[in-house]
């Protein structure tokens, strides 16, 4: 797994639409995280990335949201509130396009649906939270760690490129 680190909200967003670059229609990316964790922030810094200029809301009571230009579409789903999976499959079974990057929060129970192909990304700030701190205009940074996994060969063909686009935070600084 690759790890990274942000050190805010914004610094989240800007990781999130420096890794959209490198994401293609048919994608699927499963975020992991507690309550908190900054997921729906990445979503809005991915969308951002992808050019797409709708504000970006939790659908954690629509279940999927759909942003689109002319280029490009953006499925979001989250499944915090699908506790069966057969209705989770179903719904993800549904949410996957191939014209489409889609992206779906509490992903860890989505992955036995898709199987085949995805990116999982986890976000943590449990361990970092201690490092929280105002800045001089009294804005809170919260640290976040974020790790890459890649399943399927065509994300683990696209590792590199993922590590080199988001080498500023790399852990441990750039190499």
């Amino acid at each position: 797994m690759n790890r990274f680190e942000t050190s805010s909200p914004p610094d989240t967003q800007q990781l999130a639409a420096a890794f959209a670059s490198v994401c293609r229609p048919g994608d699927v990316v499963l975020l992991v995280g507690d309550l908190g964790a900054g997921k729906t922030t990445f979503v809005k810094g991915f969308a951002v990335g992808l050019g797409l200029v709708d504000p970006v809301t939790s659908p954690t009571f629509t279940l999927v949201q759909q942003y689109e230009n002319a280029t490009t579409r953006l499925l979001h789903a989250d499944v915090y509130r699908l506790a069966d999976p057969d209705i989770s499959d179903l719904v993800l079974a549904e949410l996957i396009d191939g014209d489409a990057i889609s992206i779906v929060e509490w992903g860890e129970r989505a992955a036995s649906a898709i199987g085949r192909s995805y990116c999982e990304v986890v976000l943590e700030a449990d361990d970092l939270a201690h490092a929280a701190e105002e800045d001089s205009y009294g804005v809170v940074a919260e640290p976040r760690r974020v790790a890459f996994r890649y399943v399927g060969a065509d994300w683990v063909e696209r590792a590199d490129l993922v590590h080199k686009t988001l080498q500023q935070w790399l852990v441990g600084g750039a190499s």
